[in-house]
């Protein structure tokens, strides 16, 4: 763990990146710029916004995709009791929301943008490279792991979000 005002970006790049054996990292304060713009994020600002808008929505164990106006997600939102609770995770960011977010110092190389423009590719590989997950309490992903092996951000705009890292197993000898 380390904090973006102490933290710069040569050390960034030697300890993290450019080390062989990438491990988990958490730099808190990354978003303190964000902080004006924090409103547009309001549950009640995205449904005045997108409310009529379908979203993709994780069902764990539903065999289909579920699809939900965002207005409709907010309100189960509101009454949520449910075990395993439904949650927003959608590749399709609205424009305003990306336009929104100002990536960290630390994520300004996008490897997965180079690829998708790369001159001999005529439709990108990697189409999905933002998303817009929103989740009630007790929601969230199971246990995953990136096997892209990209960096990634996340902006928590509202309440708290647990994380568990690991650290990747050791390369083969």
């Amino acid at each position: 763990e380390s904090s973006s005002e102490t933290l710069t970006m040569g050390e960034f790049t030697r300890k993290y990146l450019k080390k062989s054996r990438r491990e988990p990292l958490i730099i808190r304060q990354a978003m303190r710029e964000f902080t004006e713009r924090i409103s547009m994020f309001q549950m009640d600002k995205l449904v005045h916004l997108y409310g009529s808008r379908e979203f993709h929505i994780n069902a764990w164990g539903q065999k289909s995709d579920v699809r939900m106006t965002l207005e409709n997600f907010a309100h189960y939102l509101q009454l949520n009791h449910d075990r395993d609770p439904l949650y927003l995770f959608d590749p399709d960011v609205p424009k305003e929301v990306m336009d929104a977010c100002t990536i960290p110092r630390f994520f300004t190389d996008d490897i997965l943008h180079d690829l998708n423009t790369r001159q001999d590719s005529k439709k990108g590989i990697f189409t999905e490279t933002g998303w817009l997950l929103i989740g009630g309490g007790g929601s969230g992903t199971k246990l995953h792991f990136d096997p892209h092996a990209v960096s990634a951000w996340s902006i928590v705009t509202q309440g708290q979000k647990l994380w568990f890292t690991f650290p990747p197993p050791p390369p083969p000898p």
